[in-house]
């Protein structure tokens, strides 16, 4: 894994800023787990701008990350396109890692750093993972999985949901619903 594409010396950022185009690959951002996983490379178009000590990051990003679904656990594929913003500071001296401070929004976009190295790959892996929605489904008619006995009901039917035993404490709803009918 090539780290040092998305690392950066202060010093030697151009005072007009600099442009990005990168393609790197997935592994570098750490994103594998049983929920969501990298399938290709991601796609880095942005650029550096450096304001006295700060440095000043904006970027689009485009990749395709395999997402479990939601409702029935099936892998699913799920293009990523976002923008990433962060102002690179200085950490200050006085600030001690164990304080309590309020947060406003504006800080959300500020990432601390120490010495005279950046690095972007934290940013970027952040905006991968912030930009899946809430609920990812594989199709919009998901059915999901059959609460009794977990089939995938996408894939088969089960008679589960024939005699599905109800929770004692609905009793009286399923009652009220069989009196409407």
């Amino acid at each position: 894994m090539d780290r040092q594409r998305l690392v950066f010396e202060i010093d030697k950022l151009p005072e007009a800023g600099m442009k990005l185009e990168r393609v790197i690959e997935g592994e570098l951002f750490d994103i594998e787990g049983e929920d969501v996983s990298l399938n290709e490379s991601v796609k880095l178009k942005g650029e550096l701008k450096k304001v006295r000590r700060d440095v000043l990051f904006s970027a689009s990003i485009e990749t395709v990350a395999t997402v479990c679904c939601s409702r029935c656990l099936q892998a699913t594929p799920q293009s990523v396109r976002c923008m990433v913003k962060a102002q690179f500071k200085p950490k200050a001296e006085d600030i001690q890692s164990d304080s309590e401070i309020e947060l406003s929004s504006e800080d959300c976009e500020i990432e601390y750093f120490e010495g005279d190295v950046i690095s972007l790959v934290d940013v970027v892996r952040d905006g991968i993972l912030l930009s899946f929605p809430a609920m990812v489904l594989c199709q919009e008619n998901c059915q999901g999985l059959c609460p009794q006995c977990g089939a995938n009901l996408n894939l088969n039917s089960c008679s589960c949901g024939m005699d599905a035993v109800v929770d004692p404490r609905f009793e009286k709803l399923k009652q009220l619903k069989e009196k409407l009918k």
